[in-house]
Formats: structure tokens, sequence, C-alpha cells
């Protein structure tokens, strides 16, 4: 997620990290964003019913799990396990490819 972050970010699309192992993982969390020095803003919060719903109206099944969302901040995909950076391009292309309003 990092490259895909890295080469988008200024373009189309951009990476957030939401962890939800609360404050007794918070030094764990933390070492983990900087030993894989990721780029992109990542979020440590408890583990609850209501995060689950706010980042993935209730679909968090196991980690690490991904959301896309529009524009519009409404989920478009998720995926339960490891992506790819050519997975969430290929993902992401799909939308410009795809009729807008019914064009």
């Amino acid at each position: 997620m990092a490259a895909f972050h890295a080469a988008h970010q200024d373009r189309d699309a951009i990476v957030l990290g939401v962890t939800l192992d609360g404050a007794e993982q918070l030094k764990e969390a933390r070492a983990f964003v900087k030993r894989h020095k990721l780029p992109f803003v990542n979020l440590i919060t408890e583990p609850s019913q209501e995060a689950m719903m706010k980042f993935g109206a209730g679909k968090f099944v196991g980690t690490p799990t991904y959301y896309v969302y529009d524009p519009k901040g409404e989920i478009v995909g998720q995926n339960i396990g490891p992506l790819t950076r050519a997975e969430v391009e290929e993902f992401i292309n799909s939308f410009d490819k795809a009729p807008q309003n019914g064009k």
C-alpha cells in the first residue's frame, strides 16, 4: 500500500491506515508503522463495533481488510487479505472506464 499511496496521492487516491488494536497495542502499532516506513496516515482506535461501523460499515472480518471509498465517501470495494499495488490499480482503473451517469 505504501507504493500505491506514493504513486497516487497527488493524483487520484490516498491510503489511510486504521488499526483497531487500541491503546494496549499503541507501542506495537507505532513500531509497525515505523519499521515498514508507511508514508500514509495511520489511525489507532479501540476495537469497538462503533469503529468498525464507521470505517467498514460493519463488514470488518479479518486483518488486513481493505476498503475502497469513492469521492463521495461511499464504499465501492472491499478485500479481505493482502492486495498488491497492481490489483488496487486495476480496481481503480475500472472506475475510469465505467460509464458515468448512464453515459
